[in-house]
């Protein structure tokens, strides 16, 4: 069994809508860390659909690599998944790495609304016959 990286979203959501009280006035830290466990609930969620498409496991530059496959999905599907995956990452790039810039509680709802739009839209891309009977 897998592990369910949509329980990360979750988190995400608990501590956007009900911070631990030791963090109640921690916004900074809060939306870092929401911002940080939306992006990461999409990537591996999409991470797997990719394997799940193409049977390839991915050992190295797992972010471009993912971003880069729904890109190349999105051109020949008429979707829109690479572009607000790779400018989520850029988000949680900014929360988890830049220090001088802060980001705000309102951000971290967007990189939550986002995520959950782009996890939606994930589900919805189909794993090719081909694909299913090869990993078996």
């Amino acid at each position: 069994m897998t592990y369910d990286w949509g329980k990360f979203l979750s988190l995400a959501e608990t501590l956007y809508h009900d911070p631990p009280q030791e963090l109640a006035d921690e916004n900074e830290t809060l939306a870092r860390n929401i911002i940080s466990r939306a992006y990461y609930a999409t990537h591996n969620i999409a991470r797997i659909k990719k394997y799940e498409r193409d049977g390839i496991k991915l050992t190295e530059k797992k972010h471009d690599k993912v971003i880069n496959y729904f890109t190349n999905y999105d051109n020949d599907h008429e979707t829109d998944i690479g572009d607000p995956l790779l400018r989520l990452c850029k988000r949680r790039g900014e929360a988890d790495y830049e220090e001088d810039k802060p980001p705000s509680l309102n951000d971290a709802h967007l990189a939550l609304l986002q995520a959950t739009d782009l996890i939606i839209e994930i589900k919805k891309v189909s794993i090719p016959p081909s694909a299913t009977s090869e990993s078996l």
